[in-house]
């Protein structure tokens, strides 16, 4: 299923979508979509650890005001003990 189809709108079918690369700082971004397409970023040019990401979450479920659902992989800092 995919969430946001107006991010591809303009792209005929199996034409591919390309994003430049170019060398720069690392950024680490951690992200929310609704189901109405908003993205919510949090990014950081430094690492980030299992603290942090509780934080974005502490910020983020400010926004929050229905049911809602998380789901996450198993990266490491989802899988310490404070975020779970």
């Amino acid at each position: 299923m995919l969430l946001c189809p107006q991010l591809f709108l303009g792209k005929k079918i199996g034409q591919p979508i390309q994003v430049p690369s170019a060398h720069s700082q690392n950024l680490n971004v951690l992200g929310f979509i609704n189901q109405d397409c908003q993205f919510e970023s949090y990014v950081f040019e430094q690492s980030f650890n299992s603290e942090m990401v509780v934080a974005c979450f502490d910020e983020f479920v400010k926004t929050i005001d229905k049911a809602t659902y998380v789901l996450i992989d198993h990266a490491p800092t989802h899988t310490i003990v404070n975020f779970t």
